[in-house]
């Protein structure tokens, strides 16, 4: 299968930084292993401090990770499953929860997935979504309509999630008629601006990044050409 690999970390990201090259499909090996061909796969802020090398003392800190296939923002539809799979079936859509957990550790068990003892984290620790297929997990995979396009939900999977757990820890401080301040315009900014309209009757406000500040792909500015705009209060319906 085709895939984009990180083989060195550089700071000045050159344009060649991954190389798409044919590697090995995965294969199930695991009853619970899923295998989904990917039909999107986010660009995240984190792929490039990757490239830089910032994250390798976190995830390759005895330099054996690369060359590896980045991308955890991941959607697309299920190729194969384990013989325990039971969640989903060849040929659903799914979104890719980024993170893989056991669901039988102490953490899991006591619903705080992401200290799981035994997590994996594809695109970061292990072989992500810049490719055609991706190997995970039954716990890491949800279901969703067939009308959906994997085009319009990969980056949900970090973007979408960050930004949703955020909100969520944040209602019980914030009944009906208060207004929310998010900081910044990016990615996940806009998603939490749009989540935080959607929990509750409340307003939201997202002062955008002045000239001269580093503004993040996601909201497509180049660096330091984002444009200065005064911060709106947005009416929240439910």
């Amino acid at each position: 299968m085709k895939a984009a690999r990180l083989h060195r970390y550089d700071e000045s990201v050159p344009p060649d930084s991954l190389k798409v090259e044919e590697i090995e499909e995965p294969k199930i090996e695991e009853p619970l292993d899923v295998i989904v061909r990917i039909g999107a796969a986010g660009l995240c802020r984190t792929d490039i401090h990757v490239v830089e090398g910032q994250w390798a003392p976190i995830q390759d800190p005895d330099g054996t990770l690369l060359p590896y296939v980045l991308g955890h923002e991941n959607a697309g539809w299920v190729e194969a499953v384990g013989a325990g799979v039971t969640n989903v079936e060849v040929g659903d859509t799914v979104i890719l929860h980024p993170l893989m957990t056991c669901g039988l550790c102490r953490a899991c068990r006591a619903g705080d997935d992401m200290h799981c003892e035994n997590g994996e984290f594809p695109g970061l620790s292990r072989d992500g979504g810049f490719a055609d297929l991706l190997k995970t997990n039954a716990r890491a995979v949800v279901k969703l309509d067939p009308i959906l396009e994997p085009k319009d939900i990969a980056a949900l999977a970090d973007a979408g999630l960050t930004a949703y757990h955020a909100v969520r820890k944040s209602v019980p401080l914030l009944y009906a008629g208060t207004t929310a301040v998010v900081i910044g315009a990016g990615g996940l900014d806009t998603s939490a601006s749009s989540a935080s309209r959607r929990s509750r009757r409340r307003r939201s406000s997202s002062p955008t990044p002045t000239r001269g500040h580093s503004s993040s792909p996601e909201n497509g500015a180049p660096m330091g050409r984002s444009r200065s705009r005064k911060a709106t209060s947005i009416p929240c319906w439910r």
